[in-house]
This record gives C-alpha cells, sequence and structure tokens, in this order.
C-alpha cells in the first residue's frame, strides 16, 4: 500500500521562492513626456523661496561661503542690558583642585612588570579577530 501525501505536505516540499530577486530589466529608464515638458509655474517658483520674516529673517552670515562673527546674532535691547545674578557668575567659573588634592594615579607612573609580560589568552585572541560575514564583508565588533 502506497502512501500518497497530502498536499499540505507537498506544498511545503517544494522550495520557497525568493521574493528579494529582481527581474532583469534595462538600465535605460523612460522619462515621461510630461517631465520632458514640464515648465516652472511662477506659483513654484515663490513657494521654493525662503519666507521672510521681521522676527525670524533669513542670516546671510551663516552661508557657506563665509562667516562673519560681527553680525551672527540679533540681540533686542533687554538681552544687551541684562546682568548675570552672583550665584550664576560663581556657576561660570572653573572649579579648582583644593590644597592636598591627590589624583587617583600619578600622571607618570611605572608599568607593572606582569603587564609588560601578560599574554593573550585563547579567549582575547578569539575575541580579538574580526567575525567575516557569508558575504565576505568584515563585521567589526
Amino acid at each position: 500500500m502506497i502512501k500518497i501525501p497530502s498536499t499540505r505536505l507537498q506544498s511545503l516540499s517544494q522550495p520557497r521562492l525568493n521574493r528579494c530577486e529582481h527581474q532583469p530589466r534595462s538600465s535605460y529608464t523612460l522619462v515621461p513626456l510630461g517631465a520632458l515638458k514640464f515648465e516652472t509655474t511662477s506659483r513654484l517658483a515663490s513657494l521654493s523661496l525662503p519666507r521672510l520674516r521681521n522676527d525670524n529673517h533669513v542670516k546671510t552670515e551663516f552661508s557657506r561661503f563665509g562667516y562673519d562673527p560681527t553680525n551672527s546674532c540679533v540681540f533686542n535691547k533687554t538681552a544687551l542690558r541684562a546682568q548675570c545674578s552672583e550665584h550664576v557668575n560663581s556657576l561660570a567659573r572653573p572649579k579648582f583642585d583644593y590644597n592636598g588634592y591627590q589624583f587617583a594615579y600619578p600622571v607618570q607612573r611605572e608599568i607593572s612588570k606582569g603587564a609588560k609580560s601578560a599574554t593573550a589568552t585563547e579567549r582575547i585572541l578569539k575575541l580579538a579577530t574580526p567575525r567575516i560575514k557569508k558575504d565576505n564583508h568584515v563585521k567589526e565588533l
């Protein structure tokens, strides 16, 4: 007696289709006729320009061709008259080490003999080698 597999089992036995494959096509693309005859309208040209506002004007000094530090910011009069409090001034001062402060390690120190004569274990050597993927690209750890 011959057993006939079910249709589900037969469909599972077939190789799966690769949907990532691209169909061969020409490297030349067809440009639509409407794109070839396109002309910029005045409305589109006006929309492409930046809006000029009094409070948010375009600063030309930040262009890629040059930087003018004298005109880099626009301040209002109250910002020019502002004074910092003593607390803010104290926070702006750099910290200094107090008298008698000792660093954790001296700046120049000797390297121990054990560190100079250390050898890497097999595990360290294995971790130091880069992984090689199937498509021969090196993946950094």
